[in-house]
């Protein structure tokens, strides 16, 4: 009796079969893999590659040569809102790379920025938790903090 004569499958349908299920493997290893790849790309965009800086104000120094900023600064997904207080030459770009990050602190409330003389920058600060950075000096410019009533950081 044949193999197909009793509903049984001739060899050539076995090996047909056989070829379409690792193509069908193939197929499904092939999706899975591209999924990955779109999904890790798409983490890795959104945690590190996104950051969106707000300009709260743009200070000018007396003498007109530099430029303080302070930002709200949106990190992405990885960290929480922060506030930086940037300074630059002035007629370089807000965005430009050698503006100076002279001090960050985390939210709830931004720091108070004026400049005090032509080449000192006075930062009032709204308490003293969360500060990430804190420079005192950039460039020819000196940073100065004061607590929110006037005392010095720390006393």
């Amino acid at each position: 009796m044949e193999d197909g004569a009793a509903g049984g499958h001739t060899g050539s349908e076995t090996r047909a079969a056989r070829r379409a299920i690792l193509a069908v493997c193939a197929l499904m290893v092939s999706v899975l893999g591209l999924a990955g790849v779109v999904g890790w790309t798409m983490f890795v965009a959104l945690s590190t590659g996104f950051r969106e800086e707000t300009v709260i104000a743009d200070l000018p120094s007396s003498d007109g040569q530099y430029v303080a900023a302070l930002l709200r600064v949106n990190p992405g997904a990885v960290d929480s809102y922060h506030y930086d207080v940037t300074l630059r030459r002035a007629g370089r770009a807000a965005s430009s790379r050698d503006r100076i990050v002279v001090f960050v602190v985390e939210e709830p409330s931004p720091p108070g920025v004026e400049w005090t003389g032509p080449r000192e920058l006075t930062v009032t600060l709204h308490g003293s938790h969360g500060i990430l950075k804190q420079l005192t000096a950039a460039g020819e410019v000196v940073v100065r903090y004061v607590q929110e009533h006037g005392v010095p950081p720390g006393y």
